[in-house]
């Protein structure tokens, strides 16, 4: 038998940082998640993740399921909970593939932002009526208060969202990136009030529905967590590229 030979090749080590836009997944999940939801099965299946199997709790009636998405009606406790708990500290990124079916009113759908007077926790929604509908960002306790993309989100269409914070330190960060349309660097101060236990972080209408909210629904076709880690608009921007990708193969067409 011959006996391996090792040698050492004058290669030199790049010191060259790669980027989340340099690395191609051998999955169709994301391994660096936390858990990542695809919503391909078309029946309750779809609610066990493709990382970890971490299960989405139905918060009360059941999600339809089409082909390549579900759909949660848009009533307050009508979400989609993780198993994940929140603090005043956190550092995370919540990722989905959303449609939003409503074209006035407020459409929660990431994280645990709850009502003015429940005065706790934090997520993105729509707000806004016809082509102006756009999405917000809201952190309570915090100056980050129903931040605006900036630019138009109407509904119909399916998009990239992503959100990442860092609300480590006194200044607190929050970069919202919607893949094809904007994205936004949001500092703010205060502390931040997280969700109260038992509470957890979800998508869908968690803990609010505003008043003026039309009976309508909305759209996810897969959604993923990032735990103990901000990410740039960069990574972002990185992170909606392979999701592109990803739902076209499954028949989504994301802006």
């Amino acid at each position: 038998m011959n006996p391996l030979i090792f040698v050492n090749a004058p290669i030199p080590a790049s010191s060259r940082k790669i980027s989340l836009a340099d690395i191609q997944f051998l999955t169709d999940y994301d391994p660096m998640s936390y858990d990542h939801w695809l919503f391909n099965k078309g029946s309750s299946l779809d609610l066990t993740g493709r990382k970890q199997g971490k299960a989405l709790t139905p918060q009360s009636g059941a999600p339809s399921y089409s082909p390549n998405y579900l759909t949660i009606a848009n009533a307050l406790g009508n979400g989609l909970l993780t198993d994940l708990s929140e603090t005043a500290t956190a550092v995370d990124t919540m990722c989905v593939v959303v449609r939003d079916n409503a074209t006035n009113g407020l459409q929660s759908i990431l994280g645990s932002l709850g009502t003015a007077g429940d005065n706790s926790g934090g997520g993105v929604f729509f707000s806004g009526s016809g082509a102006a509908r756009t999405l917000f960002a809201s952190y309570r306790g915090t100056t980050i208060n129903s931040a605006g993309l900036g630019a138009p989100t109407p509904a119909g269409s399916h998009y990239f969202v992503g959100v990442s914070r860092d609300f480590s330190g006194g200044v607190k960060r929050v970069n919202m990136f919607v893949g094809g349309v904007a994205s936004i660097a949001l500092t703010g101060s205060n502390a931040f009030a997280p969700a109260p236990a038992p509470r957890k972080l979800g998508i869908g209408s968690t803990y609010i529905v505003s008043a003026g909210t039309p009976s309508t629904s909305v759209d996810f076709a897969e959604a993923a967590f990032y735990t103990d880690v901000f990410r740039s608009l960069a990574d972002l921007e990185a992170m909606y590229q392979k999701a592109k990708v990803r739902q076209a193969a499954l028949g989504i067409a994301v802006v």
